[in-house]
């Protein structure tokens, strides 16, 4: 029997590469002759241009960027292999654990440093550039992002607004004309998980920006900002992205992307699937073995495990199951042989997230087990 193992991180306790680890080597000291293949994943968020550069045999590409306030900082990106994709994490340049959330930075915060990744790409002749946006320190619609690949924004007088949240509500006017030449000839995706448009009720200013320190005021600021940037992006640009679901993503990046860009939005899982080869991975094996580190009712709106669980019942194989925690009363279908919780077996949450490659050795002992029972690995 094959077995896949293709797992998420386990987020704030083990990354994804020692998740699988841990579940292989605790099957390999039960079952010595099991045939196992390692398979790290993500679902589009943190961790997903890591893994995308691993499993395309790429490299790290280090440098100098700025942060979301300006001041400069370090960032890493992904190459592939034949240097013809890179992938680019927000985060890495403009994520949220780089600010103090407070009213003042969530209208200061810019996607500055996310442009200046994708401008060093371009400068590599890729071909192709995935950009993940979750996690983001900012409201500013890929201004920041755009203007470090060559585009003005300017007021009614002429002069440059801040690229920023507080130069939404200023902007007159977006001259294209110095924008980075390559830019037409890539192709760029987006790994988008969220189905916000970029204002109203559901968009990025009114659910999203007081996580990242915006008061009553700054969020009324930024609606009225973004709805005038999609005012003047349309006017000069005729992109009119508003609507469309995940535009207000990162702050409004995933609208900054498709106008600036003319990138597409596209599902995390479904990406990573597709730049992976993950598809035909699971039509070569018997069995899969995944996880999160929390599997709720959230974990099958579009995320990872639901994409993996298509994937099973579409290539007619079986999966077991192993996450941090998981919720008593999701219903699963019959290929799922199983699932296991790391705080079922630790005597509490703390524990579990402590030491997650222990209990994953305990859980996977409890898989082990009751497999052999059913007769769907040897020994039962």
């Amino acid at each position: 029997m094959k077995i896949l193992i293709g797992s998420d991180k386990y987020k704030g306790s083990l990354e994804s590469g020692k998740v699988c680890e841990a579940i292989a080597a605790a099957i390999k000291e039960l079952v010595p002759d099991a045939d196992l293949e390692i398979f790290p994943l993500a679902d589009g968020g943190e961790g997903t241009a890591a893994i995308l550069t691993r499993q395309n045999k790429g490299k790290e590409i280090y440098l100098t960027v700025r942060g979301p306030l300006g001041a400069p900082t370090e960032a890493v990106y992904g190459l592939s292999g034949d240097g013809k994709t890179a992938y680019i994490e927000m985060a890495e340049a403009a994520g949220l654990h780089r600010i103090t959330p407070d009213p003042e930075t969530s209208l200061k915060s810019s996607t500055h440093g996310v442009g200046d990744m994708i401008r060093d790409a371009l400068d590599r002749n890729v071909k192709e550039i995935i950009l993940a946006i979750g996690g983001s320190a900012t409201t500013d619609a890929g201004m920041g992002m755009a203007e470090a690949l060559g585009f003005k924004f300017l007021d009614m007088r002429g002069h440059p607004v801040p690229a920023n949240g507080l130069g939404l509500l200023e902007l007159y006017r977006i001259d294209g004309d110095q924008a980075h030449p390559r830019i037409g000839e890539v192709g760029f995706k987006v790994a988008c998980d969220v189905t916000n448009p970029l204002f109203g009720l559901n968009g990025a200013a009114m659910v999203y920006a007081q996580q990242k320190g915006a008061g009553p005021e700054e969020i009324g600021f930024l609606e009225i900002g973004l709805r005038n940037f999609s005012k003047v992006s349309s006017l000069f640009l005729n992109r009119k992205v508003h609507n469309v679901p995940g535009s207000g993503a990162a702050g409004g990046l995933g609208a900054g992307a498709m106008i600036f860009l003319k990138a597409i939005l596209v599902k995390g899982p479904q990406l990573v699937f597709e730049h992976t080869g993950f598809e035909e991975r699971v039509k070569e094996a018997d069995m899969i073995i995944t996880g999160e580190g929390s599997v709720d009712n959230q974990s099958f709106n579009g995320k990872l495990l639901d994409g993996i669980l298509d994937l099973v019942s579409k290539h007619h194989k079986s999966v077991v199951i192993i996450g941090g925690r998981v919720d008593n009363d999701i219903s699963w279908p019959k290929w799922v042989h199983g699932v296991y919780a790391l705080c079922d077996f630790a005597p509490d949450m703390e524990s579990s997230l402590k030491d997650p490659e222990h209990w994953l050795k305990v859980a996977v002992s409890a898989m082990v087990q009751d497999l052999k029972k059913k007769n769907i690995l040897p020994g039962g």
